[in-house]
C-alpha cells in the first residue's frame, strides 16, 4: 500500500481485503507519513477505499485511529474517502460518533476540508435526506459564495446528475461533523443560549461572532446562557475570552450564565475568577432561571418585545421567501408567477380546497410566516416526496408537516449567514383556510400573492 501526493494531500488507497492479518501493517504504513507530511508540508491525509471489496470493522477502526493521532499530532486534516453505498451504510454505523469524517469523493473531502474549492460558477448538487444536515451543508457552502441547488429525493437527483453531468459538483453520501467549528445558538423566551463541544479553547474567537454579540446586547438581550455539558476542555484562553465578553456585558446589564461544566474541568482558582467576573455557574438553565435577578432580566425582555411588524422583520422577508419558494419549486417541479407585493391586513380570500401552514419564531428577530396554498399543490409535493398520491386527510397534513419544517430550516439556514440566529417552533398545518384566519386576523403583516402552476399561493409574514 503506497501512498499517493496529489494537491499538497496525501492518499492511501486501500487493498481489495482489510482484515485483522493485515491491520498491524496497514496502520504502520500510515503512521511512517510523518516524516513526509513535516517535509512537504502536506495539508492532508486521506484513506481511500475505492479498490477496496471488503473490511472487517476493528481493521477500519484501527485505520481511523490512526489517522485521527496524525491529524492531532501533525496538525493536519483527515479522512476516510471513496466508498460504495454499502460500505457508506456500514461505516455509518461503525462511525455512528462522526469521529472521523467520511467523504463520498476526494474533490467533496478537499471542499468541506477547505483545501480547495470548486471553480466559481460551477453548480454544486446538494442531496441529503436529513433535513438538519442539508441545511448545515448549504449554510456552509454558501458561506464560500457557491452556487448551490438543493434536491429532496433520489430521482432529482438522478434528474440533475442528466441535467448537469460533468459540468456540476455533487454532494452526497458524507458523513461530516460540520458543527466541529460552527457554534449553534439558540434564542427562546428572551434568552440567547450558545452550544459548545467537546473543546472550548484559545480557537473560540475564530467562531465566536463578537459582533452578531454585541447587536443582541444593543438591541436589549439580557441574559446569555452558554451549555456547556458536552465539553471536556475548557482552557485558560477561552475562560480569558468569556470573561472579557462579560465585561462588555456589565454596561448593559445583562447576565452571563455558564450551566451543565463538569466537575473538575476548572479549578477553584479559574472558577474564583469566573465568578468574579460576575458569570453565574450553575448545573442547569432551569435551576439559573430560579435567580431572582436572571428571572428578572428575562422578564424585562419579554415585557418589551415588539407587538407590531418591525423594520428588521420586513428588511429579511426576502430569505423566508426564497426559503419557500425554493422548497415548493423543487417539490412540484413548479413555475411560479408573482402577483403582489404588499403591507396589510391579512387580505387573502378565503378559498375551497385550499390549506396552510404556519411557522413561529423568535431570536434576532421573532414573527410567525403563513403559507396559504391549494391542496393540488399539497398534492403534487406528495408526489414528488413519497412517489404516490396520499389517500387520507391526515398523510397530506403530515406532508404538509415535512415540507414546511425543510422550509423553516432554509430559512434559518439564510438567516444564520447575516448572523441573524431565530428558533422555530415546530410548524402547524391545517386542512382549511378558514382554520388559520382567526390566527392572524386583525394584524398587520407583508402579503406576497403568487401562482405555482397556475395555483393560488399566498405568503404572510407577521408579527
Amino acid at each position: 500500500m503506497k501512498p499517493v501526493i496529489s494537491q499538497n494531500v496525501v492518499i492511501y488507497y486501500a487493498d481489495s481485503v482489510l482484515g485483522s492479518s493485515e491491520e498491524e501493517q496497514i496502520c504502520k504504513v500510515i503512521q511512517g507519513s510523518t516524516s513526509s507530511v513535516r517535509s512537504l508540508q502536506l495539508q492532508a491525509l486521506f484513506f481511500s477505499l475505492r479498490a477496496n471489496v471488503e473490511f472487517e470493522d476493528a481493521t477500519i477502526i484501527a485505520v481511523a485511529h490512526t489517522l485521527l493521532r496524525l491529524q492531532k499530532q501533525l496538525d493536519i486534516v483527515v479522512a476516510i474517502c471513496e466508498y460504495n453505498a454499502e460500505q457508506f451504510k456500514r461505516l455509518k454505523e461503525v462511525f455512528s460518533n462522526k469521529s472521523i469524517p467520511l467523504f463520498k469523493t476526494i474533490s467533496q473531502a478537499m471542499l468541506f476540508l477547505q483545501i480547495k474549492t470548486p471553480p466559481a460558477g460551477t453548480p454544486i448538487i446538494v442531496f441529503e435526506k436529513d433535513t438538519v444536515m442539508q441545511t448545515l451543508i448549504v449554510q456552509s457552502l454558501e458561506t464560500k459564495g457557491l452556487d448551490i441547488h438543493v434536491v429532496q429525493n433520489a430521482k432529482s437527483f438522478r434528474e440533475k446528475q442528466q441535467e448537469f453531468g460533468t459540468d456540476a459538483f455533487y454532494v452526497y453520501d458524507m458523513q461530516f461533523d460540520i458543527t466541529a467549528n460552527h457554534i449553534p445558538v439558540q434564542i427562546s423566551q428572551g434568552i440567547v443560549i450558545y452550544h459548545f463541544y467537546k473543546e472550548v479553547d484559545g480557537k473560540i474567537p475564530r467562531y465566536f461572532s463578537v459582533q452578531t454579540y454585541a447587536l443582541r446586547l444593543s438591541e436589549g438581550f439580557k441574559v446569555f446562557i452558554f451549555n456547556m455539558k458536552d465539553t471536556e476542555i475548557f482552557d485558560s484562553k477561552a475562560v480569558d475570552f468569556f470573561v472579557s465578553l462579560a465585561r462588555n456585558a456589565v454596561s448593559y446589564g445583562a447576565a452571563f450564565v455558564f450551566v451543565g461544566l463538569r466537575p473538575n474541568i476548572i479549578d477553584l482558582a479559574t472558577e474564583d475568577r469566573i465568578r468574579r467576573a460576575g458569570i453565574y455557574i450553575y448545573a442547569d438553565k432551569a435551576t439559573a432561571l430560579r435567580n431572582e435577578k436572571i428571572a428578572s432580566l428575562v422578564n424585562a425582555y419579554n415585557t418589551k418585545k415588539p407587538q407590531k411588524l418591525s423594520k428588521k422583520l420586513v428588511a429579511n422577508l426576502l430569505y423566508f421567501v426564497n426559503a419557500s419558494l425554493e422548497t415548493f419549486k423543487s417539490l412540484t417541479g413548479g413555475d411560479v408567477e408573482k402577483k403582489s407585493h404588499r403591507v396589510t391586513e391579512c387580505d387573502i380570500p378565503v378559498h375551497d380546497n385550499v390549506m396552510g401552514a404556519t411557522i413561529a419564531f423568535e431570536g434576532d428577530i421573532s414573527g410567525q410566516l403563513v403559507l396559504i396554498f391549494s391542496q393540488d399543490i399539497a398534492q403534487e409535493a406528495a408526489m414528488m416526496t413519497l412517489g404516490e398520491e396520499v389517500q387520507s386527510n391526515e398523510e397530506l397534513l403530515d406532508v404538509v408537516s415535512e415540507f414546511t419544517n425543510i422550509i423553516a430550516g432554509r430559512s434559518k439556514a439564510l438567516l444564520s449567514e447575516r448572523n441573524i440566529s431565530i428558533g422555530i417552533s415546530l410548524p402547524k398545518s391545517y386542512l382549511s383556510f378558514r382554520d388559520i384566519h382567526p390566527i392572524i386576523m386583525g394584524r398587520m403583516g407583508v402579503q406576497i400573492d403568487f401562482l405555482l402552476n397556475g395555483k393560488p399561493l399566498y405568503i404572510f409574514l407577521t408579527y
